[in-house]
């Protein structure tokens, strides 16, 4: 469920999971340069369970425990990287950076953002109803879906973003929004009729949070 949250309530939470920064890395660096200017680039949750598969960064499970808080798949979701401080080249050469950053080696490019207390005021200003954010919380090795979901609903009073142990390397922080993403439908005739087939979700573009050249850094790598 998204809500409005204040400062105060948004700088305590931060301070807590010691979250001093946040790094947004990406496939283009045109969504890079969008996101300085204030336009962030939201996918489906179910995009990350499924157009990603294969690329290192993709989980079966991926916002199932978001499901629970009445989320459904086509929510638009922002995933961004954690960071206990603004030491983002002591992370980036740190054997988990290093694996993120090789996972974006096409683009060479990510957005530090500095003062991720601000960042949030100004996003849920763009989303007036407001938004759900938090640390994933990384528990378990076993795959199967039945004591996934197990374990999910049992930590669903505690953290509302969960994933398989096996990504805790990506350290993320993920913000929910109250839009679901678009479908996208692909025409296919069959026998001479025409049928629309669901070709995945598209990506949610219409958060406007202004400049974030006073709070952001536009990083390249290449």
């Amino acid at each position: 469920m998204v809500r409005r949250i204040s400062k105060s309530e948004i700088a305590g939470a931060l301070e807590q999971w010691r979250v001093g920064s946040l790094i947004k890395f990406v496939t283009q660096r045109v969504y890079a340069e969008q996101l300085i200017q204030g336009i962030p680039y939201l996918q489906a949750i179910d995009e990350f369970r499924s157009k990603e598969a294969g690329d290192g960064r993709s989980d079966a499970y991926e916002g199932l425990l978001t499901s629970f808080m009445s989320v459904g798949s086509s929510r638009a979701i922002y995933c961004m990287t954690a960071l206990e401080d603004s030491n983002y080249q002591f992370f980036l050469q740190s054997k988990d950076g290093r694996r993120i950053k090789d996972e974006f080696s096409n683009s060479g490019a990510a957005v530090l953002i500095k003062d991720p207390v601000e960042f949030l005021l100004r996003f849920q200003e763009a989303e007036p109803e407001g938004i759900n954010f938090g640390l994933v919380s990384y528990d378990g090795d076993i795959f199967e879906p039945d004591v996934a979901l197990s374990k999910f609903k049992q930590a669903a009073g505690e953290s509302p973003f969960h994933k398989n142990r096996a990504y805790e390397y990506q350290h993320e922080f993920q913000i929910v929004t109250g839009h679901d993403c678009d479908i996208d439908f692909e025409q296919e005739d069959w026998d001479g009729v025409t049928h629309n087939v669901f070709n995945g979700y598209i990506p949610y573009q219409d958060l406007r949070l202004g400049s974030l050249d006073d709070i952001a850094e536009l990083l390249t790598f290449q």
